[in-house]
């Protein structure tokens, strides 16, 4: 069975990533963060209820406003659809690293409760758009796993048709 990202396993890497640090987790703001005072960078793994539940999402947005503008933290997002390898540790965290999960990013379970962009609330398609662009580098990944996967929503047609275009021309 494919291996993915959990909660659990984050903060090992994170503890690998930054040996140093103290993080705490914590479920206080009911989202599952981890949390570094000394580095100032509080993670959150999204699981697909911020994609599905759009109340989940914005009340999320707000504590991502709050913990940047009034305490200066960095906040990273990391989707359940991507998985931290060392290209995305370095772009996240701008640690190199000698962490090889091998891991497939995208819609990689063979999981029948697997949560796919078609049953995502408007709110968690923008919020999906967006995080294809945070991670602009694997965006091909995800958009092909999608595709594979069989499970098009209609909102992202436009994404399966962009990379059939990127797959002809070999352009990025």
């Amino acid at each position: 069975m494919q291996e993915y990202l959990t909660y659990e396993k984050l903060g090992e890497i994170l503890d690998t990533v930054y040996p140093e640090a103290k993080w705490s987790k914590t479920d206080k703001l009911s989202e599952p963060l981890h949390i570094s005072y000394r580095y100032k960078i509080s993670v959150l793994l999204e699981d697909s209820s911020y994609y599905t539940n759009s109340l989940q999402l914005q009340v999320s947005q707000v504590r991502e406003k709050i913990a940047k503008e009034d305490f200066n933290y960095k906040f990273v997002r990391i989707p359940y659809f991507v998985q931290l390898t060392p290209e995305v540790i370095k772009h996240i965290f701008g640690k190199d690293t000698n962490i090889n999960l091998d891991l497939k990013q995208g819609f990689i379970s063979d999981n029948p409760d697997t949560v796919y962009p078609n049953q995502f609330s408007d709110v968690g398609i923008k919020a999906f758009i967006d995080r294809l662009e945070t991670f602009y580098y694997i965006k091909w990944d995800i958009a092909r796993s999608l595709r594979d996967s069989g499970h098009i929503d209609p909102r992202l047609q436009f994404l399966i048709t962009d990379l059939e275009e990127v797959e002809r021309t070999g352009s990025t």
